[in-house]
């Protein structure tokens, strides 16, 4: 955005704001955050000049800049590489092509004054003034579909080495490219190419896209703007799932872990050098894991939550059709839209992941990115669609969409082993069945290394108890009932709802007193009543489980205890955090 903003301010910048957002870090005492809160695309009112030269060379411009800026990126980690790897030559032969290749920026300009017919000839909604003129929205529809079009015809990049002699030796991370160097030069690599904490796994080799998005933080501070290392490190899975575990283990452990010698794969070894792809745990580290595990009630959970975020409905917000009645849409308007994204995804979501004990990968617009421990996926997707609609107090009087607004968010919980790809995928498909489910709602995938995969679908109305199922499991409630009340459901759902309810009491029932006393932690959260003496936890357990699924009932069609009784199991699962 650079280009159009040294040229015209960033007032004609229409969508992301820039008003309160970080969007450069001038040491001047601008706020700053650890992640990105600009979204990948931008959208500005530009001169257009004689027969749009102006404005071409304004996109042309814009190109340029991001493509120059990932350069200089990517010569700075080439550098760091090539200091380390002295000894060897012509291992970057094929780096200028990769890095040339790695970045497919688009941009495009249409004129203001359209006419109206050439809209109604592409199928574009006029919404013509009474002089004539074009709409707002069609403008930024016809601009939409240009870039679409645009971006619908790729470059496919040839490999060199693979034209040359029809062989590729495949980076491990991008299967399409070609690793830098040859076997020699990855057998002391791993061991050479320490930055600030980042590393190689020794199986590890990497093209040269791949190695700019493993070393550019360490490799060219400037990016940082000031972070500590720690800041801008990303832990690895293992450490995520295990990242209040790790809280709760003491101070010094927490150290390791905040240095960038760490893996948190030696929190569920048996041995310090268990794994030959990973670097043995250093004795004093080891000691004081074992110390950790005799001193705790648990085991390091082992699985961890993938949180998808998407704001519903924005075409419907940016065409105004969320206006007040009789109001139609300007500029202004996007850009009070752009602000209110703008302030979710800079003040509101960053502190929220952090706040849940989660690292936010990507947040910008109406889009969320972020993994967390399993225990807090729950009570932290509901903070953020509260967020979203302007409620908890993380706007400061800043603008907000408001009640209108509604998110849909998926979570995949995973092992720490699971490929990344497969974890993602299943991620974003869960944002997409939460939509497909009705929009404005959590979609809850489950996937177990013993090979069930099971998705829950909970109204935002269904997310507190839920949560508060999840501490109640913390907490030591045993989850017998919910597995017993499973393995009935067939026979269940085949009957009235009464019969499920007094099935799912009749197990609660059979619970210990320990178990009822935490569950009938539920019943405020469910708007009971106090029971009748201060110590009937029992029937208050009893109530509160049956308020939980009549509220939960009305979500889907139909009776449905199966569906509940997997989602109280899916609350032991959070709450464990790992297989039994």
């Amino acid at each position: 955005m650079r280009p159009v903003i040294d040229r015209l301010g960033k007032h004609n910048l229409i969508s992301p704001s820039l008003y309160g957002n970080p969007w450069q870090r001038s040491g001047q005492g601008e706020e700053t955050i650890p992640t990105s809160g600009l979204p990948h695309r931008f959208l500005a009112l530009v001169p257009w000049g004689e027969e749009g030269a102006e404005a071409a060379t304004l996109a042309r411009a814009c190109e340029a800049a991001a493509k120059d800026a990932l350069v200089e990126i990517a010569a700075a980690v080439r550098g760091k590489i090539a200091e380390r790897m002295d000894d060897f030559r012509g291992w970057d032969a094929l780096w200028d092509a990769q890095i040339d290749a790695m970045l497919h920026v688009r941009a495009v300009a249409v004129p203001l004054d359209v006419d109206a017919s050439t809209l109604s000839r592409l199928g574009i909604p006029t919404d013509a003034d009474e002089g004539g003129g074009v709409g707002w929205i069609g403008l930024v529809d016809l601009a939409g579909r240009v870039l679409a079009a645009r971006r619908s015809v790729l470059p496919v990049p040839v490999n060199p080495a693979a034209e040359a002699t029809g062989t590729v030796a495949k980076c491990t991370l991008l299967g399409s490219w070609e690793q830098m160097g040859d076997g020699v030069f990855w057998k002391v690599a791993p061991d050479r190419l320490r930055m600030g904490g980042v590393r190689m796994r020794p199986s590890e080799r990497f093209c040269a896209q791949s190695l700019v998005k493993r070393f550019a933080f360490p490799a060219f501070p400037q990016i940082t703007f000031g972070f500590e290392p720690k800041d801008v490190r990303f832990p690895d899975t293992a450490t995520v799932a295990a990242a209040e575990w790790l809280e709760g283990a003491g101070p010094d452990l927490q150290r390791y872990a905040d240095r960038g010698e760490w893996s948190g794969q030696w929190l569920h070894w048996v041995r310090q050098d268990q794994d030959k792809d990973e670097a043995r745990c250093p004795d004093e580290v080891w000691a004081q894991i074992l110390e950790a595990k005799r001193n705790s009630k648990n085991n390091p959970p082992s699985y961890y939550a993938i949180l998808v975020a998407d704001g519903d409905n924005m075409g419907q917000w940016l065409r105004g059709d969320k206006l007040d009645q009789g109001r139609r849409m300007s500029p202004l308007h996007h850009m009070a839209i752009s602000e209110a994204l703008a302030n979710f995804s800079v003040h509101a979501a960053p502190a929220i992941v952090t706040n849940h004990k989660g690292w936010l990968i990507y947040s910008g617009g109406d889009d969320v990115l972020a993994v967390l421990p399993a225990a807090r996926a729950l009570s932290c997707a509901l903070a953020l669609r509260n967020a979203f609609r302007g409620t908890g107090g993380w706007y400061e009087g800043r603008l907000a969409l408001g009640d209108k607004a509604g998110l849909s968010v998926g979570v995949a919980v995973v092992h720490h082993k699971e490929d990344l790809r497969e974890a993602l995928d299943a991620a974003r498909t869960a944002e997409k069945k939460a939509k497909g489910d009705g929009r404005d709602r959590l979609a809850l995938t489950v996937r177990r290394r013993s090979g069930e995969h099971a998705t829950s679908f909970l109204r935002w109305e269904n997310v507190p108890w839920m949560t508060a199922l999840v501490e109640a499991f913390r907490d030591g409630a045993s989850d017998r009932w919910a597995y017993r009340l499973r393995g009935m459901a067939g026979t269940l759902d085949g009957l009235p709802v009464d019969a499920g309810t007094a099935e799912l009491k009749r197990q609660v029932g059979r619970s210990e007193g320990e178990t009822l006393e935490r569950l009938a932690r539920l019943g405020p959260i469910l708007d009971l009543a106090p029971a009748a003496t201060d110590d009937d936890t029992k029937a208050m357990a009893l109530a509160a489980l049956a308020a939980a699924y009549e509220r939960f009932r009305h979500g889907h069609d139909g009776p449905r205890i199966a569906d509940f009784a997997l989602a109280c199991q899916d609350a032991s699962f959070l709450a464990r955090g790992r297989d039994r």
